[in-house]
């Protein structure tokens, strides 16, 4: 009898670890999907859930990724997603969406999850033009949003940074701006942000893709939000990519924080930079450089209108020359220009070269650069 017990209880405890085995294989089976758009992972701060065999995603990752522009109204619970010309309208727990002014019935409304908003991933997707489709193997969502054949480039992984490179990213960290350089048959992608006051502020290359035309770089930056507790300290954010040299142009496309990252205009890539203010970076003359009858500045700019004044000086203050140069505005543009020294000027006094702006609303000088030069004539 004691045998039969024991055999019942063997037999109970199999059945039981069956079931937990069959629990388990079917937890593992319906985790959490991933999501890839362009064949990027999408990484949003609220897990993607299945409802009713339908899978929801948080809206902001899911909009940004796709290119579109969100506006949100809490008091009706209504958000408003503009891509093109396309206009899309949600509503939490209500199951009607409005794309172009038609009502379409949804399988599962758009819900709050751990605070954030959820919807349905595959009606968002494809009513803003992209493709959807499901992938069993591994359990991923594979979203397309340009029919033109994309490919994802792959990133070099090196061990050290060349350099070239280390100083490169070094005298560029105080510019907001995007650039590429190719260095030992790398070609570097490198965003900066500039300075910034405190913590909290980040630059992010999320994917480089590839068409027959063009490298596509799509960059995310992130500021603090007035909440956030952040370090107190000046950062300088940025975000470095290597990747295989290729004659196509690289475009930026921006998401998060920013709407735009300006570019070089009329040059490759920055060179080191020896004197700056906000919006003037200057490459040469140096800070107290020696100079004979003339000399030739070069730098860029990102500034009003583009123009940039600049004035030469000598030692009692008295103005030798005055004229401006254009750079650019939105991206940096290149500036260069050859200043002749007067006659009047002897070996060995000392001039004062100054680039500034004008304030449009009431004249003050601003982004000034002041470069002591001092004059050595040839014999």
């Amino acid at each position: 009898m004691y045998r039969n017990k024991g055999l019942l209880i063997t037999l109970a405890l199999l059945l039981l670890f069956a079931q937990t085995s069959m629990v388990l294989a079917e937890e593992i089976d319906q985790s959490e999907p991933k999501v890839r758009v362009d064949g990027q992972l999408l990484r949003p701060e609220v897990s993607p859930i299945i409802e009713s065999g339908r899978t929801l995603v948080e809206m902001r990752s899911i909009f940004e990724a796709l290119g579109a522009e969100l506006e949100w109204d809490g008091e009706t619970r209504k958000v408003t997603a503009h891509h093109g010309d396309k206009v899309m309208m949600l509503t939490i727990d209500r199951m009607t969406a409005i794309l172009q002014g038609q009502a379409y019935e949804l399988e599962v409304p758009p819900r709050i999850v751990e605070g954030r908003t959820v919807v349905p991933l595959r009606f968002v997707s494809e009513a803003l033009g992209a493709d959807v489709k499901w992938e069993e193997e591994t359990r991923s969502v594979m979203i397309t949003t340009d029919h033109e054949a994309l490919s994802v480039v792959q990133e070099v992984e090196q061990e050290e940074l060349p350099e070239e490179i280390a100083s490169w990213i070094e005298y560029s960290q105080n510019t907001w701006l995007a650039q590429e350089k190719v260095v030992e048959d790398i070609m570097y992608l490198l965003v900066t942000y500039g300075e910034k006051p405190t913590g909290g502020y980040s630059v992010d290359i999320q994917q480089v893709m590839e068409s027959e035309e063009e490298i596509i770089v799509k960059v995310s930056f992130t500021q603090p939000g007035e909440e956030d507790i952040v370090t107190q300290a000046i950062t300088h954010p940025y975000d470095l990519f290597a990747m295989k040299p290729t004659e196509k142009p690289v475009v930026y496309e921006v998401i998060g924080d920013e709407s735009y990252v300006p570019t070089l205009v009329g040059l490759e890539t920055l060179s080191p930079i020896l004197a700056e203010s906000r919006g003037i970076k200057i490459f040469r003359p140096a800070p107290e450089e020696k100079v004979a009858t003339s000399f030739t500045f070069e730098g860029i700019a990102n500034v009003f209108e583009g123009n940039v004044l600049y004035r030469l000086s000598n030692e009692e203050g008295e103005e030798l020359v005055f004229d401006f140069t254009t750079g650019a505005m939105g991206d940096w543009g290149a500036i260069e220009e050859t200043i002749e020294i007067p006659e009047t000027v002897e070996a060995g006094e000392t001039l004062l070269l100054e680039f500034f702006t004008e304030s449009a609303k009431d004249g003050s000088i601003q982004d000034l650069i002041e470069i002591p030069l001092h004059v050595e004539k040839p014999l």
